[in-house]
């Protein structure tokens, strides 16, 4: 198994080298925004840590949420379907007047 990965390794390597060598070095740098929700999700984290009952009553909000979209979908599809009346309509034929 060792080995495999080790092969897998060598060839990925391989691949991204060569991308490298065709398409140069690709630099990223994160959007301002990501960087805003990194912190924001960082502080609600450290919330939940030190507030334990904030994070059990966010859970169960969740949760209630969820179970009651489930429901709420099931019962939309289980409604009864409304009853269809299929007609066609013929064009009379042209009258001989004269």
């Amino acid at each position: 198994m060792t080995k495999f990965i080790e092969l897998l390794s060598v060839f990925f390597n391989t691949i991204l080298k060569g991308l490298g060598r065709i398409f140069g070095v690709i630099q990223w740098q994160e959007p301002k925004w990501f960087a805003a929700t990194k912190l924001w999700s960082l502080s609600r984290v450290d919330t939940i840590r030190q507030k334990p009952i904030i994070g059990l009553a966010a859970l169960l909000a969740i949760v209630v949420i969820s179970a009651g979209s489930w429901f709420g979908y099931h019962w939309w599809q289980a409604r009864p379907k409304p009853v269809t009346v299929d007609f066609t309509v013929t064009a009379p034929e042209r009258a001989d007047l004269e």
